[in-house]
Order: C-alpha cells, then structure tokens, then sequence
C-alpha cells in the first residue's frame, strides 16, 4: 500500500514513541520528499521506499540524523499537519543550540569518566597490596577466578576453596564444609557478611554457622 501522509519540510513537527523521544522538528531534508513511493507491508510494520532523508532534533535535545522516509513513515512515527505544530527558524535554532549543548555536556562527563577510570586503573597497578595479581583485558572470569585464588588463599590459608566459571563473566566460589553441611557458601550470603569475614580473616564456615543460626538453623559444620 503507497503512503501518502501530512508533507514533510523543514520545520514539521514529528514525534517518536522509542527511546523517549517524544517530539521534535525536522531541521534539515536530504534528496526529494516523495519522488519514490512509500509503500507499506504487513500492515505497516515494514516500510519501503522513499527517496529523502531527514534531520530531526527533538525537545529533550537528542538528535536523528541522515532518518529514511520510509522510516519516519513507520508506526513509531507520527509526521504532524502544520496546523498542530510547526517551527520557525528561530526556534529550530534554539532547538539546535540546545542539542549542541547536550551534546557537548555528554562528551565532557564521558571524557571526564573516562579520565577517572584510566586513572584508578594506574593507580591499582602500582598499588603493593595487589600488584601481585594478574592484569589484563580478559573479561569471560577466567582472569578474576585466577586472581581469585590468590586472594582467598591470602586471606584464608588454611581453608581450601573451589572456583568454577559456570557461564561467561559469572564465578561461583564454594567452600567444601560449608557446602557439604549446609549446602551453601560464603558468597551466597549477604554481601556484608562476606565481606566482614574477609576483612577479619574469619574462617567461612564459622560466618556461614553464625547466620544460619540467626535463622534458627544450626547445621553441624565440621
């Protein structure tokens, strides 16, 4: 089926209901509106055709640029008449210092992020107390299950503990007597009290008693 909806020229009001959105204004048109039918499949869900592209800047200050006709005909869009809303130059103007603006304040908090995470980075790898770790770019948990180890084995010498990577990125981390007794391990219990135990040395299981007695469940952890 050929669309044939309200025109679309700089300064037509359109709106997207993705990714809030909501409306904006096209700002610019690219090729000639029309020449190529839009035309419309399974009840509009797939659009093809058209012959321009459009600029659009919205109210919240984000931007499409270089959009397809056929893709401003979609579903997720709706083109406006100009009686329901249209913009002037002075205010696509304002409309766009305000994007540039956004646009400026998003890279200046992505660099100023960027600077600080490079920055702990180096600090971490001159830092005595893990220096002796392993370092890399490695991100399935292979790195961090070896790392790991060495940690565990640091802060608890004489307990043995098992590191498996059941699926990419995720570890699971068991100790055998609290496992055999209770059927849980230290990392399955709140993070403060994981963390406290690490902190102090304690021993797993001695943590793991002491919560599930909490619970008014004492197991023999031998």
């Amino acid at each position: 089926m050929s669309i044939s909806e309200n025109p679309l020229i700089v300064g037509t009001m359109v709106s997207m209901i993705l990714y809030n959105r909501g409306r904006g204004y096209v700002t610019a048109v690219y090729g000639e509106v029309g020449k190529t039918p839009v035309r419309s499949l399974a009840g509009r869900s797939i659009m093809t055709g058209g012959s321009a592209s459009f600029d659009i800047v919205f109210l919240t200050g984000q931007r499409s640029q270089r959009l397809p006709e056929a893709i401003l005909r979609g579903v997720q869009w709706t083109v406006y008449a100009r009686e329901d809303g249209f913009a002037d130059a002075d205010q696509l103007e304002r409309l766009k210092t305000q994007a540039d603006e956004l646009a400026a304040e998003k890279c200046r908090k992505e660099a100023e992020a960027k600077a600080s995470f490079d920055a702990e980075v180096e600090r971490l790898r001159a830092d005595p107390d893990v220096a002796h770790l392993k370092q890399g770019d490695e991100g399935s948990g292979t790195l961090a299950a070896a790392n790991l180890r060495v940690l565990l084995k640091k802060r608890w010498p004489k307990t043995r503990f098992r590191i498996r990577k059941q699926h990419y990125g995720y570890l699971r981390v068991a100790n055998r007597i609290c496992i055999r007794a209770a059927g849980v391990d230290i990392f399955d219990l709140l993070d403060q009290d994981w963390w406290d135990s690490y902190e102090a040395q304690e021993p797993p299981e001695d943590v793991v008693r002491e919560v599930l007695e909490q619970e008014e469940w004492s197991p023999a952890l031998e």
